[in-house]
């Protein structure tokens, strides 16, 4: 973990194993994938497949965090990488983040 002035960053990686609970969900191009020439029908069998094929757990191998803090905002970003079993290649997935902090109305008591 590194932190400077209003910055923290942790990075963790697996070394090949994968990291406990930490995943992302990828859908696979390789389920896309056609066996045989195109057809006139190739619109409707991508439009089957998408409502067929279901998103792979990937497990992290790796990972980053990366948070970016002022006196009221936040922001962020998360890069996790894995190996898709579908395809037997590695992924990545990669997310940014932002928040402000706001003051309510005060209350009386």
């Amino acid at each position: 973990m590194e932190a400077l002035s209003g910055s923290i960053r942790s990075r963790i990686t697996g070394r090949g194993q994968k990291l406990s609970g930490n995943h992302f969900f990828f859908l696979s191009p390789k389920l896309f994938a056609l066996k045989g020439a195109l057809t006139q029908q190739e619109a409707e069998r991508i439009k089957q497949v998408e409502k067929m094929a279901l998103p792979t757990k990937i497990f992290a191998q790796s990972g980053e965090m990366t948070l970016n803090l002022t006196k009221s905002r936040l922001t962020g970003r998360v890069v996790m990488t894995g190996i898709d079993p579908v395809s037997n290649e590695y992924v990545r997935y990669a997310a940014s983040f932002e928040g402000q902090r706001e003051q309510g109305p005060k209350t009386k008591r």
